[in-house]
């Protein structure tokens, strides 16, 4: 039995031997992956007046492997689509003349190495806004995108896929003007954000405008996309849609971000006849709705700020309350809004109105006034008033039974007590307190409940 297994022990470890020497062979290095980056996230689309504002934060990884993202740039495409026209599919849409503009990316740090001083543009992970003006021609529903008509950019590289030979080069990408390759990235002006590569648009660094959304493409009403989107619902009346993706330097593109549209509905005219007033905790303005617009939500905006409201979300309500500080003049703009969806449409603001609010707000009158004589003088005690703005109080004194009453100290002292030694024995006085803020000039209260004692 042992010498007949002697030649196949023989032949297992020869494989074995030959295996191994196979396994230890170099062979030629593989092709590098063709890295793209990942769809831009938290994409949304709003209207301020003529202009579309596309919110989105910018690709921080690959789509397709590990390392620093391989990013450029970020290209926005879009086409108006009319009422009852299914949407086209991302693939037709993403094509050159649809692209209405770039946002210039700065390139991901190296390890080690200090940022480039003065590069404005955008980083990876950051939020921006791309702004498109909304013309009439613009606005106008255009033919539909054909993957036919106009030869569409590469698709994204799946994971994994080597990439081509160094030996037969790589074309850059195409720009959206004149068929031209895209120029050499240029840092941005210093103090000024990245603008679009093309016209109708520029993009701004932002992080305060819209909430974002999943990187999942979406019907034109914001809701979730069938596979083709060409299939999903047709719009009831024209929509303007925006989809983004990122290009590496090479014209790699990668996956598209979720897609937003834009309802094409008339710009609400704003409010009328804003009043303010103060109030000792705030600024309170009203205003009449439009006649055009009787439903309409409203957003405030404060100074010369006309980006971001001082409120939360729209209001429903025709009056708002904003707590400044006294004796700082305000000035305030109402824009009235119009809601389609999770869309915001804002028109024109109103003409400014301005309050400079005054503390013209006494304290209340302290309460509890109570006295206990003594040989040779009369303690008094009253209850704390509350007021944040509050300086002290004064202690009045007159001859009872009329007075009148004239203060004892000159100036308000802070104690919730006074001990009256300037008294005679046998002399009825009449006692009062009030309180004093720290307004300029000084606010004082209503008088506190008079008491009368008769000095020991």
């Amino acid at each position: 039995m042992i010498a007949s297994s002697r030649p196949f022990v023989t032949r297992l470890a020869a494989s074995c031997l030959l295996l191994l020497a196979a396994c230890g062979q170099k062979g030629p290095p593989l092709a590098p992956l063709r890295l793209v980056p990942a769809a831009a996230t938290e994409v949304s689309v709003r209207r301020v007046e003529d202009r579309a504002r596309v919110r989105l934060v910018l690709p921080s990884a690959n789509a397709n492997g590990p390392g620093p993202v391989e990013i450029d740039r970020v290209e926005i495409f879009a086409v108006t689509v009319g009422p009852g026209v299914p949407p086209p599919p991302d693939r037709d849409l993403m094509t050159r003349p649809y692209l209405v503009g770039q946002i210039q990316v700065r390139p991901a740090p190296v390890e080690g190495e200090a940022p480039t001083e003065g590069d404005t543009r955008p980083a990876p992970g950051e939020p921006v806004t791309f702004e498109e003006a909304l013309t009439a021609q613009v606005l106008t529903p255009a033919p539909l995108p054909s993957a036919t008509a106009v030869e569409a950019p590469a698709p994204a590289a799946p994971p994994g896929t080597p990439a081509a030979d160094p030996a037969a080069g790589e074309k850059p990408a195409a720009d959206a003007t004149a068929g031209k390759p895209a120029p050499a990235e240029k840092p941005a002006t210093a103090g000024k954000p990245a603008t679009a590569a093309t016209t109708g648009g520029k993009p701004t660094a932002d992080a305060t405008e819209g909430t974002g959304k999943p990187a999942a493409e979406s019907g034109p009403d914001g809701t979730p996309a069938a596979a083709d989107p060409a299939a999903a619902k047709p719009p009831a009346h024209p929509v303007r849609l925006y989809v983004a993706r990122g290009v590496t330097r090479g014209g790699r593109p990668g996956p598209p971000s979720t897609r937003v549209s834009l309802p094409v509905l008339p710009v609400p005219p704003p409010p009328t006849a804003i009043a303010a007033r103060s109030t000792e905790a705030a600024v309170v303005l009203e205003w009449t709705p439009p006649a055009a617009a009787p439903d309409a939500s409203y957003n405030i905006y404060a100074g010369e700020e006309l980006a971001r409201p001082v409120n939360v979300s729209p209001l429903s309500a025709v009056t708002f309350e904003h707590a400044v500080p006294f004796g700082e003049e305000r000035c305030y703009r109402v824009r009235s809004v119009a809601i389609s969806g999770d869309v915001l449409i804002e028109g024109t603001p109103s003409e400014p109105t301005c309050i400079t609010p005054r503390d013209t707000f006494p304290p209340a009158a302290p309460q509890g006034l109570a006295a206990v004589p003594t040989p040779g003088q009369i303690s008094l005690v009253w209850d704390a008033n509350t007021e944040k703005d509050l300086a002290g109080y004064l202690v009045l004194r007159g001859d009872a039974p009329d007075g009148p009453l004239r203060a004892l100290t000159a100036t308000p002292v802070r104690e919730t007590s006074y001990r009256d030694a300037a008294v005679t024995p046998g002399n009825r006085y009449i006692y009062a307190v009030v309180a004093v803020d720290t307004a300029t000039p000084p606010n004082t209260s209503a008088q506190s409940a008079q008491l009368e004692e008769t000095a020991r």
